[in-house]
């Protein structure tokens, strides 16, 4: 995970992962309602993903139709090492499923992977979601453009009240090096009894 530390003086956003029936359109266009309803322009957001052809064209010509140029950046499917700048240079995490029976008890991979590399989350309130973010991490939103876009005012309006350390320090139970020594290990341990 990334140590660098954030400031929220300017919010980037990043959003990571599938874009197949993510609806991730509506972030988009969330964001562009708020940049233009309140006028922000020291705001980025940065799509990171893979899906079909169809996905990928629809959300390149959403940017191009929104004229979001120079405020979305829309890269594509990168993997591993090539990911790491990325959430570096971003400090907000966009955490946005449809809340649907399939994605409510999903535990929210996304969600704990921004959370360990200290950024606050405005994440759909699925129920799994629903256990993690709380108002010190970030902001839980509904499936829905208006939500998005009051999720992205709240973040902006109370973006000095988040603190990198303990986003990080309350996020480290959801390490994969705490899962496997605290978790897992005794399972193994149990078996050997």
């Amino acid at each position: 995970y990334v140590t660098k530390r954030k400031s929220f003086d300017t919010l980037k956003l990043l959003y990571v992962g599938n874009l197949n029936n993510r609806n991730i359109d509506i972030t988009i266009i969330g964001f562009h309602n708020f940049i233009n309803l309140y006028k922000i322009s020291n705001i980025t957001y940065t799509i990171i993903g893979f899906g079909n052809t169809v996905q990928v064209k629809y959300l390149n010509k959403l940017i191009d139709d929104l004229k979001l140029h120079d405020f979305v950046f829309f890269l594509g499917e990168l993997r591993g090492d090539n990911i790491i700048k990325y959430y570096e240079n971003n400090n907000i995490g966009i955490s946005f499923v449809p809340i649907t029976n399939y994605f409510n008890f999903q535990p929210p991979t996304k969600t704990y992977e921004y959370l360990l590399n200290g950024m606050p989350v405005i994440a759909t309130n699925t129920y799994e979601n629903s256990l993690v973010i709380n108002d010190l991490n970030g902001v839980l939103i509904n499936d829905n453009l208006d939500s998005f876009t009051e999720g992205l005012n709240y973040i902006y309006n109370n973006r000095f009240k988040f603190n990198y350390e303990s986003i990080l320090a309350a996020s480290e139970k959801f390490s994969w090096n705490n899962i496997i020594n605290n978790n897992f290990k005794k399972i193994l341990n149990f078996n050997d009894n």
